[in-house]
């Protein structure tokens, strides 16, 4: 039978027990957040990016031997360093950016080097370098500058050269008559009636703005316009006249478009092509002094002149300008 030890000696023993390890204590707790890791995935701290951060994180406290983070704190050290290297990646791909040509890409360093402003030269870059795009304050190495000006100088060469052979004699013929103007002496036909001439002359072909005819066509034109003039001022005399039911015509006045109630201030002779289409159409005879505007020079359906009255009374001029007219019909159909 065993005799229990003396009160006293059982004291001795728990007062004399060893201490606790001295990491024990933080072993068991994570580094960072201080929670405890019992029962916990835990992550030991070997020497590394991640061990340097937390060093910082829980700085003036120092990492011991042997201590552990939760998983948590390490999935979140591994985390903030990520973000750190692509914050420095994107740093150091703009500086290469900005230190290399935008478009050939060669390094700047110890190059002579040139701003993109604003401009044709760097619509011409812009233009080479698709799709990649110039980033902001990007450069150019001093040759590929040098080759985008010179580029957009031929390119304005070539268009000036192309706009010339607009206007070349080799390629142009005459508004009246359609003859080659090359090696010819020509004339313009500025605003007034001699181009509303030629253009009546050439109806239904449209006249062209910057339009040229030939120095035959231009004197033939100025003697048409001088006669009309002078028979506008000539009085007219008395003459017989003869009044048709079927028929009737314009008045003989250049002063307004023969349209009544038009109030458009273009005089423009009316051409014979249109008088003779009028005059089969709605038999109406347009007197050779009559004027049009430009809006009724375009139209083809005259059907609307039935709606007002010209008169029946014809002098013997006008009967033998519109038998005229109507045989040049005959002849055409």
């Amino acid at each position: 039978m065993s005799v229990p030890a003396p009160a006293d000696t059982m004291t001795y023993h728990k007062e004399m027990s060893p201490p606790p390890h001295e990491g024990q204590q933080h072993t068991n707790v994570c580094v960072w957040c201080q929670s405890s890791l019992h029962n916990r995935r835990a992550h030991a701290l070997p020497e590394g990016p991640e061990r340097r951060l937390i060093s910082e994180r829980i700085s003036p406290q120092k990492i011991l031997d042997g201590s552990l983070v939760c998983y948590t704190c390490w999935v979140r050290a591994r985390s903030i360093l990520q973000r750190q290297c692509e914050v420095i990646s994107e740093e150091t791909a703009s500086s290469a950016i900005l230190n290399s040509c935008v478009w050939c890409l060669c390094s700047l360093n110890r190059r002579r080097r040139h701003s993109i402003p604003e401009g044709p030269e760097r619509n011409e870059i812009i233009t080479r370098i698709y799709p990649r795009e110039i980033p902001p304050g990007g450069l150019v190495c001093y040759a590929c500058w040098v080759s985008a000006r010179r580029n957009v100088k031929r390119g304005a060469n070539i268009d000036k050269r192309r706009e010339d052979q607009k206007h070349n004699h080799r390629n142009v013929v005459c508004a009246s008559c359609g003859i080659s103007l090359f090696r010819r002496q020509t004339h313009s036909l500025p605003s007034g009636p001699e181009r509303d001439e030629v253009a009546a002359r050439i109806y239904p072909r449209e006249l062209p703005g910057h339009a040229l005819v030939c120095i035959t066509c231009w004197t033939q034109t100025i003697e048409n316009v001088q006669v009309q003039q002078v028979n506008e001022q000539l009085p007219q005399p008395r003459m017989e006249t003869i009044q048709l039911d079927q028929f009737t015509h314009t008045t003989s006045s250049s002063r307004n478009c023969f349209v009544p109630l038009c109030t458009h201030s273009e005089r423009l002779r009316v051409p014979r092509c249109l008088r003779k289409l009028i005059l089969t159409s709605q038999k109406v005879f347009v007197t050779e002094n009559a004027r049009i505007c430009n809006e009724h020079k375009s139209l083809h359906n005259w059907e609307f002149l039935d709606q007002h009255e010209f008169s029946n009374t014809f002098t013997k001029n006008e009967m033998e300008s519109m038998l005229n007219l109507a045989i040049d019909v005959q002849e055409i159909n």
